[in-house]
């Protein structure tokens, strides 16, 4: 590794060290609240995502007289109310 890479990490884990101390941080409770991050971050995503793709059908369903998506459409409703 050069040098400058060497005391860079050095500087860096030098840094961080002085963060945990005067936070009063310790390493189990910033795994538990990246840990929880985490989950609420998946969560919305995939609440945000379903809305997202329910709102996206319902305005295509609005679309049955387009003579290339009516039939499309069609199909995608009939799979979906099975």
């Amino acid at each position: 590794m050069p040098k400058a890479a060497d005391n860079l990490t050095k500087q860096l884990d030098k840094s961080l060290r002085e963060i945990l101390s005067v936070s009063g941080s310790n390493k189990k409770s910033m795994m538990l609240n990246s840990f929880l991050r985490g989950l609420a971050q998946g969560f919305g995503a995939v609440v945000g995502g379903t809305i997202l793709v329910a709102l996206l059908i319902w305005v295509l369903g609005l679309f049955d007289e387009i003579p290339l998506l009516g039939p499309s459409l069609d199909a995608i409703s009939d799979s979906i109310s099975k």
